[in-house]
């Protein structure tokens, strides 16, 4: 009886142990699968800064077909949206490798909680990251050190008379942060020759 007694509490003991490894396991693989998700989200939106165009002074502003060959957007930015021109290197939440005659990042507010939308004209608006329940911004910085609300980047020249504005590279860092700052992402933008779509191996 006593054996009997004993066994019932050790295997008791086994479950309730299996249980909690169980219930361990699936709570870290959980937290891996966020932490996964994050980390492409982030990957994406490096991704998507990085590949808008910077209309450098060598650029001819767009005037439509037959007058002027056809040049990028305007690089337009504010504290909840940026737009403009942009050359895929990798495929992304928001779109595939390649041209982007528009892309747009948008900030909104949904349910409580704040959203980077993605807009292209290629498909329906994809969220592109959650943003959670804290008001997030843009910000723009030629330097990395001053920042700025807003960008409104022309093509050609600032000044037509100076070599520098037609032939210097122009680059900018763009800033997606919450108030306190525990959301924090920056990329670089640049003028040049975009890089060619990068490819993908498969190996089994």
């Amino acid at each position: 009886m006593i054996a009997l007694v004993i066994s019932g509490l050790a295997l008791t003991l086994i479950f309730s142990i299996g249980n909690r490894a169980s219930s361990s396991g699936f709570s870290l693989g959980r937290r891996v699968l966020s932490l996964s998700d994050r980390q492409i989200e982030a990957l994406s939106f490096r991704a998507l800064i990085e590949a808008l165009v910077v209309p450098s002074g060598l650029d001819t502003p767009t005037t439509g077909l037959g007058l002027r060959r056809l040049g990028p957007e305007n690089l337009v930015g504010s504290p909840d949206r940026i737009s403009g021109s942009a050359v895929l290197a990798r495929d992304t939440l928001c779109a595939d490798a390649g041209p982007l005659a528009h892309l747009e990042l948008q900030i909104r507010q949904v349910g409580g909680r704040w959203q980077l939308v993605c807009l292209t004209p290629l498909q329906p608006e994809t969220v592109l990251m959650t943003l959670g329940q804290k008001p997030a911004k843009f910000a723009y910085s030629q330097d990395g050190n001053i920042w700025t609300d807003t960008i409104d980047i022309r093509p050609g020249p600032t000044d037509p008379k100076s070599y520098d504005s037609r032939y210097r590279a122009r680059t900018y860092y763009i800033r997606l942060s919450n108030a306190d700052l525990t959301m924090l992402l920056i990329e670089r933008t640049t003028t040049g020759r975009p890089r060619p779509p990068a490819l993908t191996v498969e190996t089994m």
